[in-house]
């Protein structure tokens, strides 16, 4: 069999570009070389609690255009709950607990207003937090340009964003978002995020939070999307090489394009177009010898990564008053109470998943020792945590979870488009526009399954 499109990988950016070949009519081969689809997105059973355990909470917006359209697609939309306007609670440990609130008002004004009534800012902090808003509402190319080199630290610097107003608002934001600190972070990158979300449409700013594990939100239904559409989805699969053929002998060099793949075991996939979904690190050994690839492989070895550590805490007792909080000034950043997020978790012990991005250094210690520090840190938030006895935990490092967004790193992200006819690049580190988000990810596959419709 001859299929239209064959994709390697079977993360978010490899789904959702079977999705899209499949949604026009084509059929696909998806080949994932685990034996689990979803990438650095998947969820287990826990076998001492029978909890659904996910490799990391997320936190989604509603200006995720292509995730919804992929969700609506497979029938997975109805799983997850959502924020009528954006709220994000934070805990200072001077100055307690405040929330971030965006009023229901038309963009910009709910913004204005969040921002000016915002608890844990000064009158002039909420003012300089003003001025930054109307720098970014009034976009240029020429302020595009003056940021691009920067990272996010020194943007917030030529904007007058004092200490203050970093730890109590942009620091949080950034290092969720980005998945890196801000003084590494591009600035170019998060600033058209927060445009994205804050500057367009009122409802882009809500936060949407799945309501089931990450497999049964982004994957099962996908799977059962493709197949039902006589696609067919393998794990276990792992592919040696692209398989191409002469598509212009005349030309010099002789142009090539894609023919299928070649398995591990030396099986042969054909089909029309290839579009690898594969992470940063591993597209090298799928490409073909020649200059094109040297020059893809040398700016891809260029691009690094950032871990990001999840810890899991069953407690003998609820703490927690709503079902997420923002951390300042401690290890922790974020803590979920999945009892209150995920549908039917009705387990006898609370369960609290805490999150920390751009987590070097954290990531390099021992779980045991990770855990008394998230412990510790519910403790000095939550008084009524002093008395919970933890139960159990888990501890999930994903230690390349992301690539670094830094400054300049816009320049080694390849498009989809390569020099081999029919053979098209996706994965959340390509040309997006977006730092490496659930979003950036859905819509790579998306733009690599419309160039391989159209034949470009």
């Amino acid at each position: 069999m001859i299929y239209d499109a064959v994709v390697v990988g079977g993360g978010l950016s490899g789904l959702a570009a079977a999705v899209a070949v499949s949604a026009r009519g084509g059929r696909v081969a998806l080949l994932e070389q685990s034996l689990k689809l979803g990438g650095r997105c998947y969820s287990y059973t826990d076998p001492a609690t029978g909890d659904e355990v996910d490799n990391g909470q997320h936190v989604l917006l509603g200006s995720y255009r292509n995730l919804l359209k992929y969700l609506d697609t497979i029938g997975a939309s109805g799983l997850m709950k959502t924020q009528p306007s954006l709220e994000l609670p934070f805990h200072h440990p001077d100055r307690g607990f405040a929330t971030f609130r965006l009023p229901k008002l038309p963009v910009p004004l709910d913004l204005a207003t969040g921002m000016l009534t915002y608890r844990l800012l000064s009158i002039r902090e909420k003012r300089g937090l003003l001025a930054a808003g109307n720098w970014l509402r009034r976009w240029s190319p020429a302020r595009e340009r003056a940021i691009s080199t920067e990272s996010v630290d020194g943007w917030l610097d030529s904007l007058g964003q004092g200490r203050n107003t970093r730890e109590c608002f942009w620091d949080p934001i950034c290092v969720s978002v980005m998945n890196e600190s801000p003084g590494t972070a591009s600035a170019l990158l998060f600033a058209k995020t927060i445009r994205a979300a804050f500057f367009k449409r009122g409802s882009d700013s809500r936060m949407l939070l799945p309501t089931v594990g990450q497999t049964a939100f982004y994957v099962d239904r996908a799977v059962e999307y493709l197949t039902s559409r006589k696609s067919v989805v393998r794990t276990k699969a792992g592919v040696a090489r692209l398989l191409v053929r002469a598509r212009d002998r005349t030309a010099i060099p002789v142009r090539m394009a894609a023919a299928g793949v070649v398995l591990n075991d030396g099986e042969e996939v054909r089909s029309g177009s290839v579009i690898a979904a594969v992470p940063h690190w591993s597209i090298t050994p799928l490409l073909p010898p020649g200059s094109w690839a040297d020059r893809v492989a040398g700016s891809v070895g260029s691009i690094g990564t950032s871990p990001i550590v999840s810890v899991h805490l069953w407690f003998d007792r609820p703490f927690m008053d709503g079902e997420m909080l923002g951390i300042i000034g401690k290890t922790i950043q974020w803590a979920f109470d999945r009892r209150r997020i995920v549908a039917g978790s009705q387990g006898d012990t609370p369960l609290i998943t805490c999150v920390v991005s751009a987590a070097r250094s954290l990531a390099a210690q021992p779980a045991g020792r990770i855990v008394d520090t998230a412990v510790s840190d519910l403790r000095s938030v939550y008084r009524r945590a002093e008395k919970a006895s933890l139960v159990h935990s888990v501890v999930i490092k994903e230690k390349r979870a992301t690539f670094s967004p830094v400054p300049g790193v816009e320049k080694l992200r390849p498009g989809p488009l390569t020099e081999i006819g029919g053979f098209y690049l996706a994965g959340d580190w390509t040309e997006t526009g977006f730092p490496a988000t659930i979003e950036g990810a859905v819509k790579s596959g998306f733009t690599a399954a419309e160039c391989a419709g159209k034949g470009c």
